[in-house]
């Protein structure tokens, strides 16, 4: 599982949720079981189900965890992944909003869920042969911030895009990292979002990040990160 791949739509990557960091390991598992290659033998549908035990996620994030309480995390994890929604946008002014998944079932006899996506999230998932952004589910299984790991994709899809700085309005990365509704002083923001998330990734991944900031009179309007992966 750890060298699983984990792939999805730039528009996905791009998209605006609110997740904890246990329910995206639990999403990011589940994606990782899909093989995202157009014209692949069996296709993925709304039907295909997708079956995560307590022994991948001890194997992948829950290494300090017993059974029991690998299980009640996992459940925990999978009913608040149930109720979570994603923003996206599409051409012409549009936005879709989804579901990430439809349906679930608990096994706690055999210390496993199975997933459903639903079916508006499938094409962000399946059928990938352009704009898409993948990398190994082992990259990211170290990251203990939610932020981290969304903006380790986003680098990731800037990357394969030739490019290695990126401005972004600072309401546009609220948006992205589902937090448009709190940290509305900057200083917040910068702590508790964009530093841990930038000190995380430079810790524990092989890419190098520095952030820098934008101020217009008073206020900060936009956030530059420049990065580069390490040289081993």
């Amino acid at each position: 599982m750890k060298d699983n791949l984990v792939t999805q739509s730039n528009d996905l990557v791009s998209a605006s949720y609110i997740m904890s960091v246990s329910e995206k390991e639990l999403l990011l598992a589940c994606i990782s079981k899909i093989d995202s290659r157009p014209n692949r033998p069996e296709q993925v549908t709304k039907q295909t189900k997708f079956t995560i035990s307590i022994d991948t996620m001890k194997e992948l994030f829950y290494k300090d965890t017993n059974r029991d309480n690998a299980y009640r995390d996992l459940k925990k994890s999978a009913d608040r992944l149930f109720d979570r929604e994603v923003t996206i946008k599409l051409d012409n002014n549009k936005t879709l909003r989804t579901r990430f998944v439809s349906g679930i079932v608990f096994d706690p006899d055999q210390a496993q869920i199975t997933v459903t996506f639903a079916e508006d999230i499938l094409p962000y998932l399946t059928e990938l042969s352009v704009n898409f952004t993948k990398y190994r589910l082992h990259e990211v299984a170290e990251l203990s911030s939610v932020h981290a790991i969304r903006l380790y994709e986003l680098i990731i899809m800037w990357t394969n895009q030739y490019q290695y700085s990126k401005e972004l309005d600072l309401n546009e990365f609220k948006e992205i990292m589902g937090v448009q509704n709190k940290y509305k002083q900057f200083g917040q923001l910068r702590e508790r979002v964009i530093e841990t998330a930038i000190n995380e990734i430079n810790e524990k991944t092989n890419y190098k990040v520095n952030g820098s900031y934008k101020k217009v009179r008073r206020s900060y309007v936009s956030l530059t990160v420049k990065f580069h992966k390490k040289i081993l």
